[in-house]
């Protein structure tokens, strides 16, 4: 796990990028929040590799995910989570808010 006192946090990112790959491959056809942020680490990854054709194929993935789950659009509503609780409201607006930047 990350944390902010970590010394080498760079060295995290090849695991990172190989557990967010395995998510997009056994995952990627299911509707979630965690696979859309997933997906979000795994197109930032592949772009600072240079591997911009994969990017966007997984930024469109990701995209039509959070539409299909309800994150984007005013006065729609939330369909994917359970946003009482207020750690899954900040996770599904960070997710929804970071997917929405990269595609706009």
């Amino acid at each position: 796990m990350y944390t902010s006192d970590e010394e080498r946090p760079e060295d995290l990112l090849p695991a990172l990028a190989d557990e967010s790959r395995r998510t997009w491959l056994t995952d990627g056809q299911t509707d979630s929040l965690h696979t859309v942020v997933a997906t979000q680490i795994l197109w930032m990854t592949e772009m600072a590799d240079g591997q911009n054709g994969i990017v966007l194929e997984y930024l469109d993935g990701a995209a039509r995910m959070g539409e299909r789950l309800g994150l984007f659009g005013m006065g729609e509503r939330l369909r994917s989570a359970d946003i009482s609780n207020p750690d899954v409201l900040l996770a599904t607006s960070l997710g929804a808010w970071s997917t929405f930047t990269w595609i706009v």
